[in-house]
């Protein structure tokens, strides 16, 4: 399922795992996924682990913070131990990051492929 291999892209950017997230990407696009759909989709996964990010710094836990923004209780899990490789500032970074990307895309100021690897690339690159 595509969906899936979207998700593992998310967390092989989340990762920092440049290769990894690249492979996936061109996987993706190969087998005919949109760049607005993969973009769209990566952007609400980000938008999620900042919103868990500011939760978990309040002290809410993984199952409080489900309940909280409406998420599956693994998904929250998972999430939390995402955003602890993260600081807030790098957080929102990436979702910047990513809102400027999907700009690029509606604006095709460059092609799709190209927008979505500097997005990947400027991941691994993340202090």
């Amino acid at each position: 399922m595509q969906e899936a291999r979207i998700f593992d892209l998310t967390d092989a950017l989340a990762q920092r795992n440049q290769k990894q997230a690249l492979t996936i990407l061109h996987d993706l696009l190969a087998d005919g996924e949109p760049p607005i759909k993969l973009i769209s989709t990566i952007t609400t996964q980000f938008r999620s682990l900042l919103l868990v990010k500011e939760l978990s710094l309040k002290g809410m836990r993984a199952a409080q913070i489900a309940t909280t923004i409406g998420i599956a209780p693994f998904v929250a899990e998972k999430a939390t131990r995402q955003v602890g490789k993260f600081t807030p500032t790098q957080l929102e970074r990436a979702y910047r990051q990513l809102l400027a990307t999907d700009a690029a895309l509606k604006r095709s100021r460059m092609t799709p492929e190209m927008a979505l690897d500097l997005l990947v690339v400027s991941f691994g690159n993340e202090q």
